[in-house]
Parts: structure tokens; sequence; C-alpha cells
């Protein structure tokens, strides 16, 4: 069990049938290391929906650039810049190795967080002229749409 177990309790209700999980879980371990257990709130990760768009993003924003003769703006590299700009950087550990300011990834961000991320985008995005989709049943213009109600 290298990867770990996630459990997720929605209700009161829930508490004992995965109790009773986790408890067989804990007699099968064999202690050979010790083993933790950590209660923390769930947050929802970012979605496939708001994904899908932010790399059409990259695309419409990798054309938009290349047709002004701008070089090496490829979708990959615009998702670099502008997680650099927008989410910044950390240092990672490596078991005894520190690697120093790596661009944070997308991919623990929750869907606020990753709307939020989308908003700055978008609005860089248009502000240099570019044209984005922004398909009015998507998950980031619902969430867009319920800020302003």
């Amino acid at each position: 069990m290298t990867q770990g177990v996630f459990v997720l309790i929605r209700a009161l209700a829930d508490v004992d049938q995965r109790l009773e999980y986790l408890g067989q879980l804990v007699r099968e371990w064999d202690f050979s290391k010790p083993l933790a257990v950590k209660l923390v709130e769930h947050k929802n990760p970012r979605t496939l929906s708001q994904n899908a768009l932010f790399h059409m993003w990259m695309g419409e924003g990798s054309k938009h650039f290349s047709a002004q003769g701008k070089e090496n703006v490829d979708p990959e590299r615009l998702k670099l810049l502008l997680k650099y700009k927008f989410l910044g950087t950390e240092d990672i550990e490596v078991g005894s190795k520190l690697v120093p300011s790596v661009v944070r990834s997308t991919k623990k961000l929750d869907r606020g967080e990753m709307h939020d991320f989308m908003g700055k985008c978008e609005n860089w995005l248009l502000d240099l002229g570019v044209r984005l989709t922004l398909p009015g049943d998507s998950e980031y213009m619902k969430l867009k749409e319920a800020q302003v109600a």
C-alpha cells in the first residue's frame, strides 16, 4: 500500500461504515513501518471540465502569439508562463535533495482555486487580444455567473 488510502466521509451517517473499513485496513497493516491516519478537510479538486477549457485556451493563445510572429509560445510554454505568473514557484524536497523554485502545478488546486487562476489567465490573455472560447455551459462559466448573481 505505497499510495495510501483515501476515505471520504460526507456525513455522520457514513462514519460507522468507514470506520469498519479503516479498522480492517489497520488490522492488515504489517507494522514494519509506522502507520499514520490524518483527518483533514476535503476540498473538491479541479475538474476535468476546467482542465480541458484551460488547455483549449493555451492552444488558442499559442496560435494568437505565433500569428504575431512570436517564437517559442507553444501551448506547454504558455501554460508554464501563466503558472509562473499567477501561481508562482515552490521548493520541492526529493529525498534529501531540495529542488528550488519549481513552477507550482495546477494538479492540487481545488475547484475554487482553479477558477481563480483561470480568471487571471482569461483577463491577461484577453488584455493581449487573444480570442478565447468561453462555452456558456462550461463549469468555468457557471462558476463565473454564480459569482455575479
